[in-house]
């Protein structure tokens, strides 16, 4: 995933296997390095429950990775087949626009507050 100050979408990338701590410590320890102001601003990106459950408890936006082993994928705001259609609903959402649902539809993620596609 490219970085922020690389022309990537994501200001800081941080992981249990990267030296962090808990999930919803790296959370707190990102938002702090870039100087996020409220969890509001965040959003997470996970494939798992853990990482869903951590921006439950941090107060952001997740969006999921479907690796086959959320048993909760159905709770996301979204999921997304690969992170091409990560990129896409990341992108709306740091323009502060939520992802049209054509968008959704053309490449096969879902919204399942919306429905499946």
């Amino acid at each position: 995933a490219a970085r922020w100050e690389e022309g990537g979408l994501f200001r800081d990338v941080r992981g249990s296997g990267l030296g962090g701590g808990s999930k919803l410590e790296n959370l707190r320890a990102a938002a702090e390095t870039v100087g996020v102001g409220s969890p509001s601003e965040v959003v997470m990106v996970g494939d798992g429950d853990n990482d869903l459950e951590a921006a439950e408890a941090f107060g952001c936006r997740f969006v999921g990775l479907d690796a086959g082993r959320m048993r909760r994928a159905a709770e996301a705001e979204f999921m997304c087949r690969d992170m091409q259609q990560v990129s896409i609903v990341v992108a709306c959402l740091a323009r502060g626009e939520d992802p049209p649902q054509e968008a959704l539809m053309a490449n096969c993620c879902t919204s399942p507050a919306a429905g499946s596609f």
